[in-house]
């Protein structure tokens, strides 16, 4: 038995890559209901994530349902697991992800796949679940991909139709037409004269934290031995060193990532002798070592600038998602929600990802604080249940230092609840808004030995010890009411 769960091996992980393949693929964060995470401090190596075998996927009838992306998340765990038929040996997402790189790989046509997968549908037994169409493998593994943008540009590249211009219709600087003009039923899809494609970085970021395989190589270029008068890796230069001295706050967080940028034009039709110059733009993560960065996985194609011409002097034109996005991560915030939501902590939080709740919970990480001697941290049966506690607790941090490191990121600020608000967070028995669900009660179950709190024989649960009755709130909000506190000492 793991005497840490957090840092140990996690349980139910198994042999197959590509269940890892869509853990990696939903990040870190997943489950909590926040699009922007800070990306400069994301490592799941210390946490714990929940992986639900398919047997214990949540049931859909409880009182809260997974939201749209958790039941993404599901469907996909469910493909990595499902056999295509009793007694194959490939899961229905194996077979799936390997003939799409099959069709990458070979440029096998929309058709070609339609006609192969329908094959094998008819090939293997009766009642398999081979997909055996292009549609519907694309909803399968969309979750798994990366978003792409699709923005039109005006034909002589003087704009982008983005952001505050996505609604024009003509270039405001030269006038020309966005869209080609349409002979017949006005019903028609409307074409652009041009398009370009972005590729979104953060997400791609995110993964290279989210993936065990890449999240301790993203540290490499300040954990490495630099050899005086040898250069191996962008990180040996002096350029490299000058960027550290003149920003050492950014400097002194090694997972901040350093990004090299590089374009060039190829022409796509060159064999049939139409000239036809296309631009793309690749971005490349330079954290890591030498044996990866220069590969062909870490070369993340970001942009493609349209044709047929060269862009010339306006290829700023069609940075500008790029260039947007990187401002964001520059100035990017703390998180107050995920694995790292503690400051003081950080990476050597000890959160994991409740299996059937899908929340993220700090349950007994104050063990590690304790003297290590305490008899708590040896205790297999009132805590984390059949788990020990050996870590040490991570370097003292003052208050001061801490508060100097949120003043920087510019996010000093004092919440406040409403009478509402308190109430849920205090009694967690509102109707309708109780945390006490199903749910909870089946991670109590799993993580520890509270049979006083185990589900009746006719479906009902114990109540927790800590909620109060209707009367019990009267009594208590009546005391509340006479308290007298002094002037901003507690607001409400």
């Amino acid at each position: 038995m793991s005497s840490d769960l957090p840092g140990g091996t996690q349980p139910g992980l198994g042999d197959n890559p590509y269940r890892q393949m869509v853990l990696d693929a939903a990040g870190s964060n997943f489950g909590q209901g926040s699009s922007s995470q800070c990306y400069r401090n994301i490592e799941p190596e210390s946490s714990y994530h929940y992986e639900p075998s398919m047997e214990e996927v949540p049931d859909l009838s409880m009182e809260e349902e997974p939201n749209p992306d958790s039941q993404r998340f599901y469907d996909l765990l469910q493909s990595a697991d499902r056999k295509l038929y009793p007694g194959s040996s490939l899961s229905q997402l194996a077979l799936v992800s390997r003939m799409l790189n099959i069709k990458m790989e070979n440029t096998l046509s929309q058709r070609g796949y339609n006609q192969m997968m329908k094959l094998f549908k008819e090939a293997l037994p009766e009642g398999n679940h081979v997909l055996d169409n292009y549609y519907q493998t694309k909803k399968l593994v969309r979750s798994l991909g990366l978003p792409v943008e699709k923005i039109d540009c005006c034909n002589s590249g003087c704009m982008l139709y983005w952001d505050d211009d996505k609604d024009l219709t003509s270039c405001k600087f030269c006038g020309y037409e966005r869209y080609k003009r349409q002979v017949g039923s006005r019903k028609r899809k409307l074409v652009p004269y041009k398009r370009m494609y972005y590729f979104p970085l953060i997400p791609r970021l995110r993964r290279l934290y989210a993936s065990r395989a890449t999240a301790a190589d993203m540290r490499w270029h300040h954990k490495h031995i630099q050899e005086e008068g040898v250069m191996r890796h962008p990180s040996d230069s002096e350029a490299w060193k000058h960027f550290n001295e003149t920003h050492s706050f950014f400097a002194d967080e090694p997972r901040n990532v350093r990004l090299g940028l590089c374009t060039d034009g190829f022409q796509p039709f060159a064999q049939s002798g139409r000239k036809y110059s296309s631009w793309p733009v690749i971005v490349t993560p330079y954290n890591l070592p030498p044996r990866m960065c220069m590969k062909e996985a870490y070369m993340f194609l970001t942009i493609i600038v349209p044709g047929p011409h060269n862009p010339k002097q306006k290829i700023d034109v069609y940075l500008q998602p790029l260039i947007k996005e990187l401002t964001l991560l520059w100035e990017t915030r703390w998180s107050t929600s995920g694995n790292l939501a503690c400051p003081y902590c950080m990476e050597d939080a000890q959160s994991f990802r409740l299996h059937y709740g899908g929340k993220t919970t700090w349950f007994d990480s104050h063990m590690m604080f304790l003297d290590q001697n305490h008899p708590f941290r040896k205790d297999r049966k009132n805590f984390l249940k059949g788990h020990t506690v050996t870590r040490s607790p991570p370097p003292v941090r003052t208050g001061q230092e801490i508060l100097n490191q949120i003043c920087e990121l510019g996010i000093r600020k004092v919440t406040e609840l409403d009478a509402e608000e308190v109430n849920k967070r205090l009694f967690l028995n509102v109707d309708g808004k109780t945390k006490d669900n199903p749910k909870a009660r089946q991670d109590v179950a799993k993580y520890c030995n509270r049979p006083e709190l185990a589900r009746n024989p006719d479906g009902s649960y114990p109540k927790a010890a800590y909620t109060i009755d209707k009367n019990e709130k009267k009594v208590l909000f009546d005391w509340l009411e006479g308290v007298k506190f002094q002037m901003g000492m507690f607001q409400i």
